[in-house]
């Protein structure tokens, strides 16, 4: 697989290392896949800083960036149409787990046989926060001072399940709908991080 992801790749950048567009959920059959494409041709980590002399440590993308970028891939994995959310749980610069919002396990997927709407909302599915957890819970993985990682703000739900599960920090990238987690936050000490375009912007 990942000698024909090398030629796939070359292919699509022309050798320059400035890709096209890679938007196929096909193009990588597992994230250790789109870590090697991350680090090997996205522009902020190709050869125009080695002609500068840059050290390494400032080749590469960073960390915060990194794992969003992984939560985004993961939330092209998504199966409701209604939005595309990915989350990844992180601690000491280590994935724990992953997930994305989709149907019971065994269940038809939105995609497939429409939405079931309750409230304005999406019943069918499981958040992508709650899939990370399971996952870990499904594993035998501890996440307790675990960071968040996750493409749009966890809805009170999500928020309070993160929380007791040890998570200490959030950072997203859209915020979605429920002010109430922040006034949470601050009350039992959890921090919120937004990404936006202009960095890192603590909220709590």
């Amino acid at each position: 697989m990942m000698l024909w992801f090398l030629r796939y790749a070359s292919n699509v950048t022309n050798g320059r290392g400035h890709p096209k567009a890679i938007t196929s959920r096909l193009a990588f059959s597992s994230l250790f896949e789109y870590h090697w494409y991350v680090v090997t041709f996205l522009p902020s980590s190709r050869s125009s800083h080695q002609k500068k002399g840059i050290p390494m440590d400032d080749k590469r993308i960073e960390w915060h960036e990194y794992f969003m970028m992984i939560a985004e891939q993961v939330a092209t994995r998504s199966t409701c149409d209604r939005k595309h959310i990915g989350a990844v749980i992180v601690r000491d610069r280590t994935i724990l787990s992953t997930g994305y919002n989709g149907s019971l396990r065994g269940a038809a997927h939105c995609d497939d046989v429409g939405h079931d709407i309750d409230n304005g909302h999406c019943v069918r599915t499981v958040h992508a926060e709650a899939n990370a957890i399971a996952q870990a819970a499904k594993n035998g993985v501890a996440i307790n001072d675990s960071e968040l990682y996750v493409t749009a703000s966890p809805c009170l739900a999500c928020f309070k399940l993160v929380v007791n599960c040890g998570i200490k920090v959030i950072y997203y990238k859209e915020f979605y709908k429920d002010e109430r987690i922040t006034s949470y936050a601050k009350e039992i000490g959890v921090t919120l991080i937004f990404m936006g375009e202009g960095g890192l912007e603590r909220v709590v």
